[in-house]
């Protein structure tokens, strides 16, 4: 079995000052109990197609110190 996506690795995942609320999906416009993926995981049947991963801190800096 396959492991979803990571919602706390995705520039998408907010949290939100709701605390009925607290976890945001920016990219698919919702707010939730629980996190963004597994509620896609279970109203899809599917794992979160929009996951994008956050940019890694510091590695422009590294790339630009390089060149």
């Amino acid at each position: 079995m396959t492991s979803g996506p990571n919602c706390f690795k995705c520039q998408h995942f907010a949290i939100s000052w709701q605390p009925s609320m607290p976890y945001a999906c920016k990219l698919l416009g919702f707010k939730s109990k629980a996190l963004p993926a597994i509620e896609v995981l279970r109203i899809d049947g599917r794992v979160c197609q929009g996951f994008t991963p956050k940019p890694v801190a510091g590695l422009a800096k590294k790339i630009s110190f390089l060149a």
